[in-house]
């Protein structure tokens, strides 16, 4: 979701670098593709053209609007790369979406931006994903469940938090059914669901 072309700091209004913010997010998955798979840009990653293609695929794929099933259980042998066999490419993708969609708390939120950006006068949209994030203490397996720890003080704190561990929900039944697939991958990651657990704070 970087600016690499610094288009952000000509907007001239407020409106137009929203607008160009949103774009951005919207179309995050697809531009990562893009970066991977540009020779200047994977050349400096030392990949080949085949491992920076099978990259930008994963990357493409992450997010949840991306149907999964479309993309191949496994893909090659790539060239260059054939004793290694296949890529387990959907399995990839899979784990990828669900450990990006675990990245909920607060250490992803960057609170020096919050105030440069203004952001809950000019970005309320953020509000809730920004704001349950700070009050979210971590994200852990155990045993076959994901678990969502967070310690919100108040009524509002405990609905964002609530909603972000939605939003992981989402995102984790969308995999569930490829972490399942024990004969396409050759393992079977057994997470059975997600549990939001409220902690206690001191008032």
């Amino acid at each position: 979701m970087a600016d690499f072309e610094g288009k952000l700091a000509k907007c001239k209004d407020e409106e137009e670098r929203k607008s160009l913010s949103k774009n951005l997010r919207d179309n995050h998955a697809q531009r990562s593709e893009e970066y991977v798979i540009n020779p200047k840009n994977y050349r400096r990653f030392l990949f080949d053209p085949p491992i920076a293609e099978i990259i930008g695929v994963i990357c493409k794929s992450h997010i949840n609007e991306y149907n999964l099933a479309r993309l191949p259980s496994k893909w090659g042998p790539l060239h260059g790369y054939e004793k290694f066999g296949k890529v387990r490419v959907r399995l990839l993708a899979a784990l990828l979406r669900l450990a990006d969609a675990c990245d909920l708390s607060h250490k992803r939120v960057k609170e020096v931006l919050i105030t440069v950006y203004d952001i809950p006068d000019k970005y309320a949209e953020s509000i809730p994903h920004i704001e349950g994030a700070l009050v979210i203490t971590g994200v852990m397996v155990r045993g076959q469940y994901i678990v969502v720890q967070a310690a919100p003080r108040n009524k509002q704190q405990n609905t964002w938090v609530k909603f972000l561990a939605d939003m992981l929900k989402e995102d984790f039944l969308s995999v569930k059914p490829i972490l399942e697939d024990k004969k396409s991958n050759g393992i079977a990651i057994p997470y059975k669901e997600v549990k939001l657990e409220i902690l206690e704070t001191e008032q």
